[in-house]
């Protein structure tokens, strides 16, 4: 039996959602071959930003797409779940070595991969049709909007752009480079070591004692980053190793705040004992305790969905069985059902239906098969899912 392993939009792990920018792309029959270069570009001449969509946003519109390996012939399978009619239609399949991301840019599917020593990503188009683009470098994504994607490291901004896979560099006030969250109004959510001594390269091994020695005494910065203008705006810091820093996950942003769920654990629980929403206001600097809830034992985790890019719902409890969701827009609070495989919540769609898990399917090892349910019915309990008609391979 084939094994295929999900690896770009899998569950909750892994999910990058597929939200449809409004532009076309250009036709494959009539893209422009071109060599991959690298430039060095000032912000001032660099290319318009436009509606920027974070890799890990949980929200889709008309599609969901996927990339599983297949463990037998070791190529990459697109599929795609078109969310009208519940089924999940078989796209192509790509022979590279490594696939980076997945990315959804006016309809389309754009894949970012290496093979060997080569680079490129590839544009599948929902009737399957594709055009490969060479590119000169290993490219990781953090954002994209609908003409290029985006990648940040602790100097410079990195754009790779759609059509002609030209990369072009600049620099950027990312010094010491944390971590990339997600998007707060067309901004990127990253975080900063801030230290007394400049850190040694995290990827020099030989450095590594001395490495963890500085960020011990060292404070986590929290900033907004805006692509357009190569500007960051401090929002706050926490101290490295205190309880905030400790506890904090990301889960979302919705109208300017950014939200987090706190944990605190009583002892050496393996658990925690309480879950507390906190949003911070990214225009007026100020934090708000929003909610409260009681951790039941069980699975630890905690999860934002989202629809157009703002936090919908934050899970405060992923207990044995149940899962506690609050909804931002009112406050309400909803106890849902679910298992690993039945009734977990994987994406919200524009239309209003949330895509859950459905149980397992035949013929591919067991992957994750998928429904489609109202959310109101969803969160009143319901269990009525419209199955999602599989692709078996």
């Amino acid at each position: 039996m084939k094994k295929y392993l999900p690896v770009l939009l899998a569950a909750t792990l892994a999910l990058t959602a597929c939200t449809a920018a409004p532009a076309e792309t250009t036709p494959a029959e009539t893209a422009p071959p071109a060599e991959s270069v690298t430039e060095e570009s000032g912000a001032a001449s660099a290319p318009a930003v436009g509606t920027l969509h974070s890799t890990l946003n949980t929200d889709v519109d008309n599609a969901l797409y996927a990339c599983y390996l297949d463990s037998e012939t070791h190529k990459y399978e697109m599929l795609r779940i078109d969310c009208a009619k519940a089924e999940q239609e078989w796209l192509c399949e790509l022979d590279y070595e490594s696939a980076y991301s997945c990315l959804t840019v006016n309809g389309n599917a754009v894949v970012i991969w290496g093979n060997g020593d080569k680079y490129g990503f590839t544009v599948v188009s929902p009737d399957g049709t594709t055009w490969e683009q060479p590119i000169d470098r290993e490219f990781m994504v953090d954002v994209y909007d609908e003409n290029a994607a985006y990648q940040l490291t602790s100097k410079s901004c990195l754009r790779l752009d759609l059509q002609t896979g030209e990369i072009t560099q600049t620099d950027a006030p990312l010094t010491q480079l944390s971590a990339v969250y997600g998007l707060v109004e067309n901004k990127v959510l990253i975080s900063r070591y801030v230290t007394d001594t400049p850190l040694p390269d995290p990827n020099d091994m030989s450095h590594a004692e001395m490495y963890q020695a500085i960020i011990q005494n060292s404070m986590i910065e929290f900033d907004l980053y805006d692509v357009a203008s190569n500007t960051i705006q401090k929002l706050f810091d926490w101290e490295y190793g205190s309880d905030d820093a400790g506890s904090a996950q990301y889960v979302g942003s919705r109208g300017g705040v950014v939200y987090f769920i706190m944990s605190a654990w009583d002892g050496n629980e393996n658990s925690p004992t309480t879950n507390t929403l906190r949003g911070f206001d990214t225009a007026a600097g100020t934090w708000q305790d929003v909610h409260a809830e009681n951790a039941a034992p069980g699975n630890f985790g905690t999860l934002g969905l989202t629809r157009g890019g703002q936090l919908e719902y934050a899970v405060l409890n992923w207990g044995t069985g149940t899962l506690v969701l609050y909804k931002l827009a009112d406050g309400t609070t909803y106890e849902v059902s679910y298992s690993d495989n039945d009734g977990f919540p994987v994406a919200l769609t524009e239309d209003g239906r949330v895509v859950v898990t459905d149980g397992r399917v035949a013929n591919r090892g067991n992957d994750l098969g998928y429904g489609l349910i109202d959310e109101n019915a969803y969160l009143a309990g319901s269990r009525e899912y419209t199955k999602v008609k599989m692709w078996e391979g």
